[in-house]
């Protein structure tokens, strides 16, 4: 999944930051497996996106799309009878980041340096 207009993802970033401010950080936090696009594919999801919506906006195919939504599902760990968008909503206050813990330094578990270099900066850059 490509995307067609950096300034388009922009106005959206802008959206989700005003409405969901503690999102991006609780996602990253909890999620240090998820990659630039599975991070923006859950922004669209939370933003109630439709999938010919995302795909409009990403420059991407409707297929590509329900495709890269169910390789997203174990990603986060939820099974098929799990909901997505309220398992997105529950990131979304500050209380839930209070109770998250800190996720231990990949690097000394033997992850790989590409994860070891998202935890580093997954506090910083969110969204780059």
């Amino acid at each position: 999944m490509i995307d067609k207009d950096q300034g388009g993802w922009l106005d959206y970033e802008e959206r989700l930051v005003r409405m969901y401010p503690h999102f991006s950080g609780n996602l990253a936090r909890k999620h240090l497996n998820l990659g630039k696009h599975d991070r923006r594919l859950c922004a669209y999801t939370l933003l109630e996106l439709s999938v010919e919506a995302i795909a409009d906006v990403t420059g991407s195919h409707v297929p590509s799309i329900y495709s890269a939504l169910s390789k997203l599902w174990p990603k986060l760990g939820l099974s098929g009878s799990d909901m997505l968008l309220p398992y997105l909503h529950s990131l979304t206050s500050e209380a839930s980041i209070r109770y998250l813990p800190i996720p231990e330094n990949p690097a000394a578990r033997g992850y790989p340096r590409r994860t070891a270099q998202r935890f580093r900066n997954f506090v910083g850059i969110i969204w780059a």
